[in-house]
Formats: C-alpha cells, structure tokens, sequence
C-alpha cells in the first residue's frame, strides 16, 4: 500500500426522505428539511460534494480530489426520493448515487414489514429513468434485500449480477456501483461482486473513508434520527470517527462468526 497520506473522505449514507416514518422507522427518515440543513452545513463548512464514481477513481488511479471532499449516497430506492431528496441535491448541485432494490422496483418496500413500512412506494423504471436525466448516479442494492453473508454463493450471484443485468437493461447506463444490503460483506462476497463486474462496492462501518480505503468496502457513515447538524458536523469532521484504512474491529469479527453459525444452523434445521 501507498505511503502516502491518505485524504479522508466522509461518504453520508441516507435512506428515506420524506415528512413521515412509522415509529420503528423513525431512525431512518429524514426529512426533506434535515436533509437541506445538512447539506447546507457540508458546503458552509467548505465540504465539496463530490459523485462517488469521482472517489473511485481517486483510489484506484490515484487521482487528486478537490479540497474537504464529500460524498452523497442514498440506499434501497424508495419513490420519495423524488419529492424529498431530488430537488434539495437539484437545487445545490450535490451529486448523489442512489441504490437500488431491484426486485421491488415499482412495487412496495416489502422488507420493511417487520418494522411496519412493507408498504412505503418503491421507484418505478420510469423514475429511475428520470433520475439517470437529472444526474443521479444509479447504483446496485442487491434484488431482495437480505443479508449477503446468510446466502448461498448460488444466491449471492443471482442477487449481485442480476440486479446489475436488470439496471443496466432497463436504464441503458453502465451499473458499476455496488452497495451490501445491511451492510453485510466478506471476502468471498467481495470477490463476487467483483467478478459481477461493479469496480467498487459500499459497506456502512460508519467510518470516514479516504484515498486509501478498500474499493471493495468503502466506509459510510449511516445517517440516524435524531441527528442534527450538530450531530452531523461532529461525525464528518476529521477525528470525529474513524478514518479508513483500519484493521477490522474484533466485535465485528465475532458478529460475523456469530451469524455464519446461525445460518448454518438454521440451514440444518430445514433439511
């Protein structure tokens, strides 16, 4: 690895925008509003928004980055993107990359029904379309939704390279963004999403990320109710989290342990 010093990189991670969320999805949602102050707070401070194709690139090629650099993501597709999000990232031209649960496209988010939301309005091809016109980057968030690491590697393929073949045919823009739902990952499923043809792929870890984080797990820091510009000022400022790279925290490895023995168990079980 490169001795050089690495640029941090905060990577702000949103779900739903919009005026309302039941209670147990509360943590969530942003409104419209809280999104706008954010942003606003990010460029008074003299953050630069920069698409997360351009960080990239800047990790790969090692490409310079401009001052403070910033970067907007948005996970699953829901349709109040279009009325809560797109007009404030419009109106300060912030680029953003939204990604997308491809098999509840134009559908419901059924997987939030556990939680009470399994009827929130998914984007349709139509819109996904309208954004790719407006700018937003569209990224790939698996086809259903469930956590990568408690699938077969069968699975894993369907929901890592089909969810691309679906985008990439329906929009007819090159899909090369990945983002792990739940932010569940390993390396195995690095590789696959690599082979799948992505050149780069989210994680969440709620970290800063930089010039010298792994392209294939990039940190996040995943936005939660309540969190106020305060709040937000003191995750993306340097030294208020973690920067990457760092080694993997050991809670992290006995969580993933403790998950790869649930699924063997529950798999057994089924047989």
């Amino acid at each position: 690895m490169s001795s050089q010093l690495a640029t941090p990189v905060p990577i702000v991670l949103y779900h739903s925008v919009s005026e309302r969320a039941g209670p147990a999805y509360a943590a969530w949602n942003t409104t419209p509003a809280q999104l706008a102050d954010h942003l606003d707070m990010m460029l008074d401070r003299g953050f630069t928004p920069i698409s997360l194709a351009s960080l990239v690139e800047a990790i790969s090629n090692a490409r310079s980055l401009p001052e403070r650099p910033a970067v907007v993501t948005f996970d699953d597709g829901l349709a109040d993107f279009i009325d809560g999000a797109l007009p404030v990232l419009v109106d300060r031209h912030v680029p953003a990359t939204l990604f997308v649960t491809t098999a509840y496209v134009g559908r419901t988010s059924e997987w939030l029904s556990p939680l009470g939301e399994g009827q929130r309005p998914m984007l349709s091809w139509a819109q996904l379309r309208e954004l790719v016109h407006e700018g937003i980057s569209i990224g790939s968030h698996a086809r259903t939704h469930r956590p990568l690491d408690e699938l077969s590697p069968r699975e894993v393929m369907t929901e890592v390279a089909t969810s691309r073949t679906e985008l990439e045919d329906e929009l007819q823009v090159p899909v090369d963004l990945f983002a792990y739902p739940h932010g569940y990952h390993s390396d195995a499923i690095k590789a696959v999403v690599a082979r799948s043809g992505y050149s780069a792929a989210c994680a969440v870890r709620n970290a800063i990320s930089s010039t010298r984080d792994d392209v294939m797990a990039l940190s996040r820091v995943m936005i939660q109710q309540p969190c106020s510009i305060v709040d937000l000022g003191r995750f993306i400022e340097s030294g208020g989290l973690r920067s990457a790279p760092f080694p993997e925290q050991f809670r992290t490895k006995l969580w993933r342990r403790v998950r790869r023995m649930r699924t063997r168990v529950t798999r057994q079980g089924r047989l």
